[in-house]
């Protein structure tokens, strides 16, 4: 069920989807903007220390709210 709220650039949480993909595709990204002379921004984040700092029992109350909501 998750999977359909989900997309499908989530690097590092699924097989074959890691680190090394994601600056891969930014690359990509990168130097197709170039070639049109468009201004590129990127913001990197640690989601390691950034999920240190979820409530996850509030999490996991919404989360059940949620699918109780769609069953």
């Amino acid at each position: 069920m998750a999977e359909s709220y989900l997309g499908k650039d989530r690097f590092g949480f699924e097989k074959g989807h890691g680190t090394r993909d994601a600056i891969a595709e930014l690359r990509v990204l990168y130097e197709m903007n170039l070639e049109y002379s468009n201004e590129v921004c990127v913001c990197y984040f640690d989601c390691e220390k950034a999920l240190d700092l979820v409530a996850w029992t509030k999490l996991m109350t919404i989360l059940q709210t949620m699918y109780a909501l769609h069953t």
